[in-house]
């Protein structure tokens, strides 16, 4: 009941439907393209590093004499022994970072697909190494273009740009979210 003279009481606005939205809009589980095509890029760049070395270890011979050829004639004072050591050293050092690259790299790439970021940081990582290598390994090998062939000037700035080029598409927004909303692992 009112009193006289004042007015009857206002009706109470009905509750507010109330929803919580997501914070972020799902993300669907399938890969985005783009990792696609870092994988494949890390592929081609992982491919030309195979070439290369499997191009320089049936040209072994040849290479080795013209690196050492190279290094004596830059080296005088250095004894011959000394300088085939250093090329030894540089060839197989060459060979073992070649097998780590492929190694991890391959890693890597499995564990991107299946969507652990972890697999992200690795192919950083492996991917600074590879183009340290690749620029090493075109640099060293420059004595020994023309006893091979320009087959050796090109692979190694292949696998350098290829994976330079392949790490940098991991770092897009698209496969960041992708990788930050995967399910947890059991």
């Amino acid at each position: 009941m009112t009193e006289p003279g004042r007015p009857p009481p206002r009706p109470r606005p009905g509750r507010p439907e109330i929803r919580i939205a997501p914070l972020h809009e799902p993300v669907p589980d399938e890969r985005p393209r783009i990792v696609d095509i870092a994988m494949t890029a890390w592929l081609v760049a992982l491919a030309a590093l195979v070439l290369a070395a499997i191009w320089q270890a049936f040209n072994h011979v040849a290479v080795r004499s013209a690196i050492s050829d190279s290094l004596a004639a830059d080296h005088p004072a250095t004894s011959r022994s000394d300088v085939d050591d250093t090329v030894n050293l540089i060839m197989i050092g060459n060979g073992a970072a070649a097998l780590v690259i492929l190694a991890f790299a391959v890693v890597g790439i499995i564990r991107v697909r299946d969507r652990i970021s972890s697999g992200r940081t690795m192919l950083t990582v492996v991917g600074l190494l590879a183009v340290a290598a690749g620029i090493q390994f075109w640099l060293v090998a420059e004595p020994a273009r023309d006893v091979v062939g320009p087959v050796v000037s090109v692979l190694p700035l292949v696998t350098a740009v290829g994976a330079l080029i392949a790490t940098a598409l991991l770092y897009a927004p698209a496969v960041g979210t992708w990788l930050k909303a995967a399910p947890p692992r059991r």
